[in-house]
């Protein structure tokens, strides 16, 4: 006999042989994943590897690890297994930025000064120094010696450290910093320094906030970003839309008449910020306005 599908629970009066079958479908579940910079969370579930939000099964077991980039150490991410029961989110701490040596081997009757160009120290002897420093170095003999030729002239430090027998000029490099703005707010990005409004050029590795002001009578949109660190492709501010405000109109209507709003009745109007209304007093028959009266917030 055919089957027709009925609400959940049913009810009714049974008159002939009746059959009954279900289905039941397994809870699907959200995943979410919060990466941070420099570190990759991984969640390995039903055989497969996920590293951006996802849906799963009820009931699916996982297993979650963290990967550094190179020259970083990862943080610690949370949690690291189980079984999916609920909508679940994988977070990290953050991760920190490794140091290594840098080696300087002058030889006799000479000095080699190594300069970190990052954090603008000079060392005449092996130091340690963060992933990505920038490095340049000067060589000097002592009074009647010819300094001997340097190995390389700059270096960044990598995970093997850096090794100088003589080193090179290197500059910091300055990356665009995008700002795209949108109407009725204004984004504000702080370089440390100076304020921006418009796109503009910082050195790698600088620290920049950003907040968002909206026009009056408007509510400022979503950034994409409060807080970013400039890097190799630079780094784009943006938000969401703003979004205008609404007024409202409270209207207490008067014996013998009425207050028509745009030409209708009631007792209360909702309009956008800055749209123009009309307020009209009317009289019954027999009647003649004798005073409208207006009250406005501070």
């Amino acid at each position: 006999m055919p089957s027709t599908k009925v609400t959940n629970p049913y009810e009714f009066y049974i008159s002939r042989n009746t059959s009954v079958s279900a289905e039941i479908s397994i809870i699907m579940l959200n995943v979410t994943i919060n990466q941070l910079a420099h570190e990759l969370i991984t969640v390995t579930a039903g055989g497969k590897n996920y590293t951006s939000s996802f849906t799963i099964p009820y009931g699916t077991t996982y297993t979650a690890a963290i990967k550094a980039d190179e020259g970083y150490t990862a943080g610690t991410v949370t949690p690291t297994s189980g079984t999916f029961t609920t909508d679940s989110t994988f977070t990290a701490t953050a991760a920190t930025i490794n140091s290594y040596t840098v080696t300087i081997t002058p030889g006799a009757h000479q000095t080699i000064t190594v300069k970190n160009t990052t954090t603008g120290k000079s060392y005449t002897s092996t130091f340690t120094a963060n992933y990505g420093d920038k490095l340049t170095a000067t060589i000097t003999a002592d009074p009647g010696y010819t300094a001997s030729t340097l190995n390389h002239t700059s270096a960044t430090v990598g995970t093997s450290g850096a090794t100088f027998s003589a080193t090179g000029d290197a500059t910091i490099n300055s990356y665009t910093v995008t700002i795209t703005q949108s109407a009725n707010q204004t984004i504000t990005v702080n370089d440390g320094i100076t304020n921006h409004t418009s796109s503009f050029s910082a050195p790698y590795g600088t620290k920049l906030t950003a907040s968002i002001t909206a026009n009056t009578g408007y509510t400022a949109g979503t950034l994409n970003q409060t807080s970013a660190t400039v890097g190799t492709s630079g780094a784009t501010f943006s938000a969401t839309a703003a979004t205008i405000q609404t007024r409202t109109i409270t209207v207490e209507q008067p014996a013998n008449g009425r207050i028509e709003v745009n030409g209708q009745v009631g007792t209360s109007f909702t309009f956008n910020y800055g749209t123009k209304v009309k307020i009209e007093l009317k009289a019954n028959t027999g009647y003649t306005p004798s005073a409208l009266y207006i009250a406005t917030e501070d």
